[in-house]
């Protein structure tokens, strides 16, 4: 498995090189200081499993970056590892479909299990990143879940919030179809179904729009 780090910050890439060979001694880690030297390496080199960005490197406005990745890239996951978690750039970076949101506190534990997560086909978006999106409201902003066109509870099949509350719980859609003895194909169908009832983009917003419905508790 390859994994590229983009971080302007050496030390940052060491610890992080440290935990993911911890984590696994087999990785191939690459690295880059920059979103320029990001998109060269995917351009020039072998194809990677994972792009870990901070954004606060240079060669941005990181916004940019992330949207050309999701356009040239868009089967690979993006996970965002950031000292930076105010409402308004997750949001953003929401939108932007990254495959996770990581702050930079997080313990080395939390990072393993999060890369874990999105290896498996998951979402990761720790609990304090959700409480603070949704105290803060998901209604205005980049990447809002538009409640004004759905100011009900919106309605999902019974087996339907057994997926969501599965998401919820940061199970891949793999995972999913075992627990519920479904084929991946039928698992892939509801959670398109339940995207359209939460007015979301992607699993992210769908599983943050589900705390606003209380349809889901990230306690």
């Amino acid at each position: 498995m390859k994994i590229l780090i983009g971080d302007d910050h050496r030390l940052f890439r060491d610890g992080l090189r440290l935990q993911l060979q911890q984590f696994d001694p087999s990785l191939e880690i690459f690295e880059a200081s920059s979103f320029a030297e990001v998109f060269d390496h995917l351009r020039n080199h072998s194809p990677v499993d994972l792009v870990l960005v901070d954004l606060g490197m240079p060669g941005g406005p990181w916004g940019e970056a992330l949207s050309l990745l999701a356009t040239d890239h868009s089967s690979l996951p993006v996970v965002v590892i950031s000292a930076t978690d105010d409402r308004a750039t997750i949001l953003r970076a929401l939108e932007l479909g990254i495959a996770g949101f990581v702050p930079k506190t997080s313990s080395g534990d939390v990072m393993v299990s999060a890369l874990r997560l999105v290896l498996s086909g998951g979402v990761y978006l720790p609990p304090e990143v959700l409480r603070q999106v949704t105290n803060g409201g998901f209604t205005e902003g980049p990447g809002a879940v538009d409640m004004k066109t759905s100011p009900d509870t919106p309605s999902l099949s019974p087996r339907q919030t057994e997926v969501l509350l599965l998401m919820a719980d940061g199970r891949s859609n793999k995972e999913i179809a075992t627990l519920l003895d479904l084929s991946e194909g039928t698992v892939k169908s509801h959670v398109a179904a339940i995207l359209r009832a939460l007015n979301a983009k992607n699993r992210a917003q769908a599983i943050i729009a589900a705390t606003r419905f209380n349809l889901v508790s990230i306690d």
